[in-house]
């Protein structure tokens, strides 16, 4: 049995895709309308899935909500998709961790390292990186991260899982950002510097990069779709696991993005506008 906790954009896809893999799945947030939220997005993402043919009908079936943590602790393999912060991570996993002590716990952390996620939890050899890229459904790769702890048997196990949830799995390197993000970060900092040096606006930048580099999104497009404040607390974290490398420092404009509550499409605005 598969859990995920955090029930927000990553967390629902993740679940869609436990059922999809084969797994009896169960979705968990400590926000009840954020739950059922989630729980409906897995299902609408898992219908329309199978009106593309891109699966059978029905998997709905395998999602379940759980009733609080205690459910949750009884998968076999636990992944997490809350806050982007290491100490909250690291207590929810020391939490489960104490009451199944053979979980595989499974991070999607984008930055963070997964060492420091697993110091202080039981059995830190069971933590693993499991990370996917948004909108988890439709992105073929998911990357699986070895703490410097954990296990080839807790990796393998996360491993099979994204192979049966048809994903491409790759092993990443536990540091800034793994592999994916690591060499997208150029684009989105670079995207922010041209911009906050008046070099061109948002839609040209965006346009550019599509048609010039053959993006299916612009990186402003790409902040807006992944939300605003998730690429600022990523860049944080760049910054601060690099010793504050000057390439990744974060930019002041999504600062005051983030300040100003312009997360994205998730509020409505953000470097483009999305009337409701």
């Amino acid at each position: 049995m598969l859990a995920v906790v955090g029930a927000g954009t990553m967390g629902s896809l993740i679940a869609a895709l436990g059922c999809v893999a084969g797994e009896q799945t169960l979705l968990w947030d400590a926000d009840a309308d954020a739950l059922e939220r989630g729980l409906q997005h897995a299902r609408d993402e898992l219908a329309g899935g199978a009106e593309r043919g891109r699966w059978e009908a029905g998997l709905d079936e395998r999602l379940g909500a759980a009733g609080g943590l205690g459910d949750v602790a009884r998968a076999d393999v636990i992944v997490e998709a809350i806050v982007e912060k290491v100490e909250p991570k690291r207590e929810l996993f020391a939490r489960l961790g104490e009451a199944n002590a053979d979980a595989v716990l499974a991070t999607n952390t984008s930055s963070l390292l997964v060492t420091a996620i697993a110091a202080g939890v039981p059995h830190p050899e069971r933590v693993v990186g499991f990370h996917f890229f948004n909108p988890a459904t439709r992105m073929k790769l998911v990357e699986v991260v070895a703490g410097a702890a954990s296990s080839e048997a807790a990796l393998e196990r996360v491993r099979a899982l994204g192979a049966a949830m048809g994903k491409r799995v790759v092993n990443a390197v536990d540091g800034p950002g793994f592999l994916v993000n690591r060499s997208n970060r150029p684009f989105g900092v670079e995207a922010l510097n041209l911009l906050q040096a008046r070099v061109a606006d948002v839609e040209t930048i965006d346009r550019i990069a599509r048609l010039g580099g053959g993006f299916r999104m612009g990186p402003f497009e790409l902040q807006d779709f992944g939300g605003i404040d998730v690429g600022f607390a990523v860049a944080q974290s760049f910054y601060e696991q690099s010793f504050g490398e000057p390439r990744w420092r974060p930019s002041p404009l999504s600062a005051k993005m983030v300040a100003a509550g312009w997360l994205g499409r998730k509020t409505g605005r953000g470097w483009y506008a999305y009337p409701a």
